[in-house]
């Protein structure tokens, strides 16, 4: 009985972390996808398109 107490215990934090992990990654897209669309609406151009040479 004293092992299946640490056992369980276990199985929750590591659900919290993964939990917590996939909400945080979440929240940040989320942001960073505003952000973007912010800057978007400014008129800022991504730096990283590149004109094709012809």
């Amino acid at each position: 009985m004293d092992r299946s107490i640490f056992i369980i215990a276990s199985y929750c934090v590591a659900a919290f972390v993964i939990v917590s992990l996939i909400a945080w990654v979440a929240m940040d897209y989320r942001s960073l996808t505003r952000t973007l669309v912010d800057y978007e609406k400014r008129g800022v151009k991504r730096g990283n398109r590149r004109k094709k040479k012809s």
